[in-house]
């Protein structure tokens, strides 16, 4: 009888040690999933995976501590609870603590919650060892049961997720691209480059904005060897649009048929990737900001200029901008501007590949936020995001003018058989900033929604003619890859 309490009294003080780290778990593990639950549609499964190992083992640590400063496990599930809490959620609460406190600094509200969380540490202490127990199972049972029921509403879309996460981590890692059954004609090809530069606007649209006429910049494109287009347009001005039509050649989306999860899911493999790699093309991305959610696995190099914590539209940096840490996403004056000079080394670096190369590059650049005058001087950090002056934003454009002269000359010197495609998305979205952000009506939406659309497009293609006069991004893209290819894909639609 002795030996089963014994047996009995070892059961229990197991458990009472299992699930209270299960609780802290549980609490730990749901806010990040809640988040990430609501942003599916833009998030990858490692973007969960990569929060939890980056918070958890934070808060685990913590509570270990408390445990060993208080011997008290149950007490210390409950402080670490509240402790969590506040952590995760101090940047609305320092903004609490503002409203009332005027002039108020980042370390003083640090100085009054740690205050506020010993004093509730000693009051939590002092909770008998049964109600504590009490009150930590139920948070179990009810972060774990909040945990499985957003599992259960989710459940199609994360068995998709995790399919992909699979596929991608098992399957696409080492994979050699096989071009034995390939229709494509295999025989050395031109070097491909396709320069994507974000917000970079049409000759008519930086007229019409600015008044500035680009045109030295486009004599110096003919210069070189470059056919251009003046009058190009895209059917959209929203990027998450223009890019899947572009890699897929195709206007697949438009804004009647746009969703954020076909557009992710149309950038899985992209028809430009899949038709270059069979005809044995080594396939090289530049992503700036990760805004494009094409797989880094999938291609042969890929290039991202930002750090984790550099990263935006990123589940951990999006929870980090709420907690304790956002300090450390502050970006220092220079940071921006060390990532385009980095982009820039990168794209100018003299590559010498044993097979034919497909470079694709997407920047930001001249997109908000605007860090450069005319001459790539910094700018105050107080006009970065002045969509009212027009001045600045064309300074960043003219500063990115000669970044992009200077690199076409480079590679067109080193590589003159090479064919290199110069778009942007869109043009300067002034009338929409000004609406969007000041509430400043657009009194003539097609006109203003028409010059937004007008598009910096150019193709060099191995210093011969190419009539692309008028021809939207994709139709430009699609002439091209039926060129170079040997391909009949017929036009765009």
């Amino acid at each position: 009888m002795s030996c089963d309490n014994d047996s009995d009294m070892k059961k229990t003080k197991l458990m009472d040690l299992i699930l209270p780290v299960l609780t802290v778990i549980s609490y730990g593990i749901y806010p990040i999933f809640f988040v990430y639950a609501r942003n599916l549609s833009y998030l990858r499964i490692d973007d969960f995976i990569e929060a939890v190992f980056f918070f958890l083992p934070f808060l685990l640590l913590s509570f270990f501590l408390l445990v060993l400063g208080t011997r008290k496990i149950f007490n210390s599930v409950l402080l670490a609870a509240i402790a969590y809490f506040v952590f995760l959620n101090f940047k609305p609460l320092e903004l609490i603590v503002e409203s009332l406190i005027p002039n108020v600094q980042f370390w003083h509200v640090i100085y009054v919650f740690i205050t506020v969380l010993v004093l509730l540490g000693f009051l939590i202490k002092k909770i008998p060892y049964s109600s504590a127990r009490s009150v930590s199972n139920t948070l179990l049972l009810i972060f774990t049961g909040l945990l499985l029921f957003n599992v259960f509403i989710y459940r199609s879309v994360l068995s998709t997720a995790s399919r992909e996460w699979m596929n991608n981590t098992f399957i696409r890692t080492g994979q050699v691209r096989s071009t034995e059954s390939s229709e494509l004609t295999l025989h050395t090809h031109p070097n491909v480059y396709l320069f994507l530069f974000d917000e970079y606007s049409g000759p008519e649209a930086l007229q019409r904005y600015c008044n500035y006429d680009n045109s030295a910049f486009y004599d110096d494109l003919k210069a070189i060897g470059f056919n251009v287009s003046t009058t190009s347009h895209n059917p959209t001005i929203d990027t998450k649009m223009i890019i899947p039509n572009l890699l897929n050649l195709e206007e697949l989306f438009n804004y009647e048929n746009y969703t954020p999860e076909a557009g992710k899911e149309s950038l899985q493999n992209p028809l430009l990737f899949e038709l270059f790699s069979l005809a044995g093309f080594r396939i090289i991305l530049l992503n700036d900001q990760s805004f494009l959610t094409i797989p880094p696995e999938s291609v042969d190099e890929y290039f991202l200029p930002q750090g984790k914590l550099e990263v935006e539209e990123n589940l951990l940096t999006l929870i980090i901008d709420h907690t304790a840490l956002y300090p450390l996403r502050q970006k220092g004056q220079d940071a921006r501007i060390l990532e385009i000079e980095k982009m820039f080394d990168f794209l100018e670096a003299d590559r010498k590949p044993n097979s034919s190369q497909l470079l694709v590059s997407y920047m930001a650049f001249p997109h908000i936020p605007w860090v450069f005058d005319k001459q790539g001087e910094p700018i105050p950090t107080s006009s970065r995001d002045n969509v009212k002056d027009p001045n600045i934003y064309l300074g960043q454009l003219q500063y990115a003018s000669k970044r992009i002269l200077g690199l076409v000359r480079e590679l067109v010197e080193r590589d003159p058989s090479a064919i290199i495609i110069l778009q942007s998305d869109h043009a300067f979205r002034q009338p929409a900033f000004l609406r969007n952000i000041h509430g400043i009506p657009i009194e003539d939406e097609a006109a203003e929604f028409f010059a937004m659309t007008n598009i910096l497009n150019a193709v060099y293609y191995q210093g011969h003619a190419f009539d692309i006069e008028s021809l939207s991004g994709v139709e430009t893209i699609l002439q091209v890859v039926n060129s170079v290819l040997e391909l009949d894909l017929g036009r765009a639609q």
